[in-house]
C-alpha cells in the first residue's frame, strides 16, 4: 500500500518474495519497470504512474531474482469516504506458470500452422502430379493430340449421351498423303515435324468442344459434337485446303502436304 506520495505503507511477505520493498521509502517503480516486456510500454506506463494517479495500471514485468518470474502488476487507486485520491495498493501475482503455457501453446499453434503449410504444399504437388500423370495417359506426346485410348473412352461417352439426348454428331478421320515417302525421302525427325506442325494447324481451327486426337502413326480422328453431316463436310473441305496451303519450313526445306479425309455422321 502505497500514499499519495508514492510512500510504502505497507506491504505483506509475498510482495517482498517478489521485490524488496521498505516501509516508509518511496516505491521502486522505476527499478521495478526496468524488467518490463515492452519498454516502450514500461516508460508509457511510468509516465501515467506519475502523473496519472486516480488511473487504474497494469502490467507485466519479469523480475530476475533470485530466479526469473513474471508478475503481473495492477495499481489501484484508494479514495476516502468524501471521495479524495489517498493512495494506491499494489498488487503482484506469479504469472510464470501461465505464461509458460502461453508460450507453450503458441508454440504448438506455430508448428501446428507449418505443419497444416507442408500439407497444403504436399497437397498441391499431389494434385499437380496427378494433373501431369492425366496428361501424359490422355495426350499423344510428340503432337499435344489426345491419345486414342481417350478418343476411345470419350466416343463411348459421346456417343451414349448423343444417343440419348438425340442430337448430331460427326467423327472425322483424315491421314497424311504419302507420309512413308516423307519419312523415307527426309527421315523420321521430319516426319515427326510434318505431324506436329498438321496437328497444331489443325487444331487452331477446331471448337474448344472438339476432340482432335492421333489414332495411330499419321492417322487422326476429330469427334465433333452437335455437327451434322453438311456442317462436317464443310469444315472438312476447309481443313483440307487449310493444310494444303501451309508451308512447314524445316532443316531439310519447305515441304507442303495434302491430307484425305473421311466422314461418319
Amino acid at each position: 500500500v502505497i500514499d499519495e506520495r508514492h510512500i510504502v505503507l505497507d506491504c505483506n511477505a509475498t510482495a517482498l518474495r517478489f521485490f524488496p520493498l521498505e516501509k516508509g521509502k518511496p516505491f521502486p517503480i522505476e527499478r521495478l519497470l526496468e524488467g518490463a516486456l515492452e519498454p516502450d510500454f514500461g516508460r508509457s506506463f511510468l509516465q501515467s504512474y506519475l502523473y496519472n494517479k486516480g488511473k487504474f495500471l497494469q502490467t507485466e514485468v519479469i523480475v530476475r531474482e533470485p530466479v526469473p518470474l513474471n508478475v503481473a502488476v495492477k495499481i489501484t487507486p484508494i479514495y476516502n469516504d468524501n471521495g479524495g485520491y489517498v493512495g494506491r495498493v499494489v498488487t503482484m501475482q506469479d504469472v510464470t506458470e501461465w505464461r509458460r503455457l502461453v508460450h507453450e501453446l503458441h508454440d504448438k499453434n506455430e508448428d501446428l500452422t507449418q505443419r497444416n503449410s507442408e500439407l497444403t504444399m504436399m497437397q498441391e504437388e499431389l494434385s499437380n502430379a496427378n494433373r501431369k500423370l492425366e496428361l501424359l495417359a490422355t495426350t499423344d506426346p510428340l503432337t499435344g493430340c489426345y491419345n486414342r485410348r481417350y478418343l476411345n473412352q470419350m466416343l463411348e461417352y459421346q456417343f451414349a449421351v448423343e444417343q440419348r439426348y438425340g442430337g448430331p454428331f460427326s467423327l472425322m478421320l483424315f491421314d497424311v498423303d504419302h507420309f512413308k515417302q516423307i519419312n523415307d525421302t527426309y527421315g523420321h525427325h521430319i516426319g515427326d515435324e510434318v505431324l506436329k506442325h498438321t496437328a497444331s494447324v489443325i487444331r487452331a481451327r477446331l471448337r474448344e468442344s472438339d476432340i482432335l486426337a492421333r489414332y495411330g502413326g499419321e492417322e487422326f480422328a476429330i469427334y465433333l459434337p452437335h455437327t451434322g453431316k453438311r456442317e462436317a463436310a464443310f469444315l472438312a473441305e476447309q481443313l483440307r485446303i487449310l493444310v494444303e496451303s501451309h508451308v512447314i519450313r524445316t532443316e531439310a526445306g519447305d515441304i507442303q502436304i495434302t491430307i484425305s479425309v473421311g466422314l461418319v455422321s
